[in-house]
């Protein structure tokens, strides 16, 4: 996270596997839609706001 914060000026959103929602709140990610089927794989749509 520390190169993305560096080298990105935007916010990031990410598709993640719902079984990883834990992992990717650690580096701040907030869960920004409800759970969907994606190739038979639970995912939720996250979002890491720059501040």
């Amino acid at each position: 996270m520390k190169y993305t914060v560096n080298h990105f000026k935007n916010n990031i959103k990410i598709q993640a596997q719902q079984h990883l929602k834990a992992f990717y709140q650690a580096f701040g990610f907030k869960q920004v839609s409800t759970a969907y089927l994606d190739d038979g794989i639970w995912h939720i749509d996250m979002i890491w706001e720059r501040k």
